[in-house]
């Protein structure tokens, strides 16, 4: 909610103070950062989503490829979207080819 208010810095502190973070947190999380430009630290987020085992689901994948459009990191987007069927096994939905196609667009 913070992050949609443009409170960017609440959001990261109310993130921070959670302990328990789940799934549905860090993908709100990464794309908040996304919106408003961060999105070195969305993908250093989903770095640690994944260090920390948090289920990555395909919500994660359209959050994360988006943060690489927004920053025009098409290797490291093209990379996610691989990663997500290689390592994931999780199925492209038409959402996933629509983020890549952003993504090359950019």
């Amino acid at each position: 909610m913070y992050g949609r208010c443009g409170r960017l810095d609440m959001a990261v502190q109310l993130f921070d103070s959670l302990a328990m973070k789940d799934t549905l947190c860090y993908n709100a999380m990464i794309h908040g950062l996304a919106v408003h430009g961060q999105s070195g630290p969305a993908l250093e987020l989903f770095a640690e989503m994944r260090r920390d085992g948090v289920l990555v689901d395909e919500v994660t994948f359209l959050v994360v490829m988006s943060a690489c459009a927004l920053a025009g990191l098409v290797e490291e987007g093209r990379r996610c979207f691989r990663e997500r069927k290689d390592v994931f096994r999780i199925e492209p939905k038409i959402e996933h080819y629509g983020c890549l196609v952003d993504l090359l667009g950019e």
